[in-house]
């Protein structure tokens, strides 16, 4: 997350640090094994010693045809 300030009508970041779940996750020094979407949101702030592993996550059988219909018809 990062923390925002507004001076002479321009934004900028004036700290960045983990999202909470990390933070609680994490003491100094600790390793750390997160998903690929977490590692893209500590990307600026990571230490030498995080990892990510990527996620391909496939739902199978008929069930997800229908999940896709569901959420197209809520966004039409």
């Amino acid at each position: 997350m990062a923390r925002i300030r507004k001076s002479a009508s321009r934004w900028r970041i004036i700290k960045r640090s983990p999202p909470a779940d990390v933070q609680a996750l994490v003491g100094e020094g600790q390793t750390l094994v997160m998903t690929e979407k977490d590692a893209v949101k500590c990307r600026a702030f990571a230490e030498d010693n995080w990892w990510f592993l990527p996620v391909d996550a496939r739902l199978s059988g008929e069930k997800p045809d229908k999940l896709l219909e569901h959420i197209t018809s809520l966004v039409r």
